[in-house]
Formats: structure tokens, C-alpha cells, sequence
């Protein structure tokens, strides 16, 4: 399910390991709670083998754009509006060889519902 809104900011963020050059992107309206998910159980195995294999020091959290979150604007269009930009920058990680992602899907999707 989608978390209340009450108007903000969201974050389409990339992970970075400095040590590869390999990236995820991501969004968030909880970015804190959603790093340290991944620190602690990501289901993306190659991140959380990255994670792992060079240590949090080498993998860099970097917001690649603020996504405004309006309380006016219904639920279902905020989210939609958060999976485009998503897309979006997706589609340029999509552009950059395999090597360079942790992501292997160029389908933009929420774990918010």
C-alpha cells in the first residue's frame, strides 16, 4: 500500500558503487528507511553482494532528482508521477552497459503498491 501523504518531497536516488561503477535507481518518500532496507536484506542480490564486498564506504548514495509530493493530488497520480521519473532516469541506466547496473529489469515498479 501506498504510505499517507502529506505533501514533500520524494527522491529518484542511485546507488553508486565507487569501486565498479555499477548503479541502481530507485525512488523513495522514505529514503532513509529505504537505504538502510538495503543495507540490511536488499532482495537485489548483486547489490547486497556489492554492499557486502566493499563495504557501505564504497557504495554511495546520491539523489538524482526531488520529485515534489502534493497532499492535494490524488494518491494513485502521485505515485504515477514517482514511477515516471523513475522510468526516466531507468531508461538512461538502460542506456549504460550491463556491467554498469544492479538492475537487470527496465520496468519501473513500486514496493508501495
Amino acid at each position: 500500500m501506498f504510505p499517507p501523504l502529506s505533501g514533500g518531497l520524494g527522491e529518484v536516488y542511485c546507488i553508486i558503487c565507487t569501486v565498479t561503477g555499477a548503479m541502481y535507481i530507485g525512488f523513495s518518500i522514505y529514503l532513509v528507511k529505504r537505504i538502510r532496507n538495503y543495507i540490511l536484506n536488499s532482495t537485489n542480490i548483486h547489490l547486497r553482494r556489492a554492499i557486502k564486498m566493499y563495504g557501505l564506504e564504497k557504495n554511495n548514495v546520491i539523489i538524482v532528482e526531488y520529485v515534489e509530493v502534493n497532499e492535494e493530488v490524488p494518491v494513485e497520480e502521485a505515485k504515477k508521477t514517482l514511477l515516471a521519473r523513475e522510468l526516466y532516469w531507468l531508461d538512461w541506466l538502460f542506456s549504460l552497459p550491463e556491467t554498469l547496473r544492479y538492475i537487470f529489469l527496465p520496468v519501473a515498479c513500486s514496493a508501495l503498491g
